[in-house]
């Protein structure tokens, strides 16, 4: 992270653009605060310190994770499987503090699935019977998990982050999939036409796919 902030800054940058993950948001905020040059992150950091050259733009992950796990739970559902990124997930841990029964996350590795290996153990969850996954992962886990769950046989709740509600998998007829939203986020349009936003619109005709949560930041 450090590195390539200072090339920028080197090449006449003055605000810098960086952090897509807390422990990044943390090390671009240090950076900026001990250089005096604006910092904008997309993911919050883990520390509040007073900042004055860093601001940032997304929010804390732990809101978004401990709406869904609410939404579960009001729903009878307190059998949790998390799915989360390689470098894992503190905020889904924090979950295992209340009421609900957090089983032992998943990590979605992408490099795993490419080498043709099973990303996700479904003969143990035919076996334990869990009722739902909350997926703090890229969309492309929420895509695999769903497809997955979906071609095991097996039914239940699939609740998404804003980062994983940009998958273009949606519900069937056993998995119901939920996410938290802002705004016009996530859009679940499967064509430009069907997007009331103008600018929104323009963006999925131009690229083929609708703007996700780190494209609108």
């Amino acid at each position: 992270v450090e590195p390539a902030m200072s090339e920028l800054a080197g090449e006449g940058a003055s605000v810098i653009l960086a952090a897509l993950d807390a422990p990044a948001a943390d090390r671009a905020v240090k950076w900026g605060e001990a250089l005096g040059v604006a910092v904008l992150t997309l993911a919050a950091p883990t520390r509040n310190a007073s900042r004055q050259w860093s601001f940032v733009l997304g929010v804390p992950r732990d809101a978004e994770i401990a709406t869904l796990a609410e939404d579960l739970v009001s729903h009878g559902i307190a059998k949790i499987v998390p799915i989360v990124p390689p470098n894992g997930d503190d905020a889904v841990a924090q979950l295992a503090r209340g009421t609900v029964q957090l089983q032992p996350p998943i990590t979605c590795d992408t490099a795993a699935a490419q080498s043709g290996e099973a990303r996700f153990p479904v003969d143990a969850w035919k076996r334990d019977k869990p009722r739902a996954w909350l997926v703090d992962a890229p969309s492309e886990c929420a895509r695999d998990l769903i497809r997955a769950l979906r071609d095991a046989q097996l039914s239940g709740t699939v609740a998404l982050t804003l980062d994983a509600a940009g998958t273009s998998e949606r519900a069937t007829r056993d998995v119901h999939v939920e996410s938290v939203s802002a705004g016009l986020l996530p859009i679940v349009a499967t064509s430009p036409d069907a997007v009331t936003d103008p600018s929104a619109r323009a963006f999925f005709a131009r690229e083929g796919t609708p703007p996700n949560a780190w494209v609108a930041l």
